[in-house]
């Protein structure tokens, strides 16, 4: 499936983007734009991406240029921000929205500190200059309500050397200056999970918002009731389709092309959600699984969770939990990798939480 993204700053435009390498070659991308006023029909798109497709095998027939000599370096002698806005229209159309915004924030910082400036003149002293008050909470960051976590640090480092590699990438500076900072060395707090308290207060507000407030018909609790029993990703969950489940082999198959990582997988279903699965009648069992969940549509659930007196969380929370307890139930962490479709046990191990529960039953477990 390509990539349909819609278009910032617009509401009637929407790209449609694909990935191809040759032999031998990096991969690359390849998008078209599409001006319509609504989000665009599956045919629509499955055609646009046809037609890039066959844009791609000419390419692939096509005889390869001449090489060029490199053009000498030509320093820039104009303000940087007139770079950083270029770079900024760029890399628009190749990154998602959150990211572009992060990045635009980040890039816009930089440039209203080093003031009315050649690129030349970002030095690396100014650049750790402009990072170490961010983490210090001096200077330009002195009205911030804290300083700089090591996180944020990296996020700011990682864009201002992308964003002078491209500088240097177009001959507009020699060298890059900022390609020796390093890295600090993040400390993260493992989210805390629901316990199964918790869980049932949740499932109970769910319930009682379906019943009195949602206009789209039962289908929040359903929604967090699938998310605990399959750990799916709320991407997964949108798309999903009745044809992904068989009774017969109490499976739910999730296709490549709706899943993060472009790898499909299967997951078993319990049975309590084949129970609940079993409630809708056969003459339903058709097209969108959740009807009413929609992208980044999390309203009702957050209003859920203050109901139940528990603070705002994701539904990616949902997929800590379902990772978690399946540890805890002494399922293979193979197998659980498989499940959540990680590409390393790693990443399995790194989703393992533990409840107080737990902790008190292990402790009383402990032989000496």
């Amino acid at each position: 499936m390509p990539l349909l993204q819609r278009k910032l700053k617009t509401k009637t435009a929407w790209i449609v983007r694909i990935s191809y390498s040759f032999p031998g070659c990096k991969e690359k991308q390849l998008w078209k734009t599409l001006k319509t006023t609504k989000r665009p029909s599956r045919a629509l798109v499955a055609q646009t991406e046809a037609e890039l497709w066959a844009r791609v095998e000419e390419m692939r027939h096509e005889k390869p240029k001449p090489t060029r000599k490199p053009q000498a370096i030509v320093q820039h002698t104009g303000p940087a921000g007139v770079l950083v806005k270029e770079y900024l229209v760029y890399r628009q159309p190749l990154v998602s929205l959150n990211y572009y915004k992060q990045m635009h924030v980040v890039l816009q910082a930089t440039a209203e500190f080093m003031g009315d400036c050649r690129i030349g003149e970002w030095t690396l002293q100014r650049i750790r200059e402009f990072l170490a008050q961010g983490r210090t909470k001096i200077g330009w960051a002195k009205d911030r309500k804290k300083p700089w976590t090591e996180r944020t640090y990296n996020i700011y480092r990682v864009h201002i050397i992308r964003f002078l590699a491209w500088c240097v990438a177009e001959g507009k500076l020699a060298e890059n200056p900022a390609r020796d900072i390093v890295k600090l060395r993040e400390q993260t707090n493992p989210p805390r999970i629901h316990d199964r308290e918790e869980i049932e207060r949740i499932l109970a507000a769910c319930r009682t918002y379906d019943e009195t407030r949602s206009q789209k018909g039962p289908y929040l609790e359903f929604s967090v009731r699938l998310a605990l029993a399959t750990g799916m990703r709320v991407g997964e969950m949108i798309a999903a389709d009745w044809s992904w489940i068989s009774f017969e082999r109490h499976i739910i198959t999730i296709p490549a092309e709706a899943t993060k990582g472009k790898s499909g997988r299967v997951v078993p279903i319990s049975s309590d959600l084949e129970a609940r699965l079993l409630e809708t009648p056969k003459r339903r069992r058709r097209g969108k699984l959740i009807p009413g969940l929609r992208s980044n549509d999390d309203r009702g659930l957050q209003k859920a969770l203050e109901q139940a007196g528990l603070p705002h969380c994701g539904w990616h929370r949902f997929r800590h939990d379902f990772v978690s307890y399946c540890l805890m139930a002494g399922i293979d962490p193979r197998l659980v990798q498989d499940y959540a479709g990680h590409d390393s046990l790693q990443t399995t191990m790194r989703y393992a939480r533990v409840t107080e529960k737990h902790r008190e039953e292990g402790r009383e477990r402990l032989p000496f």
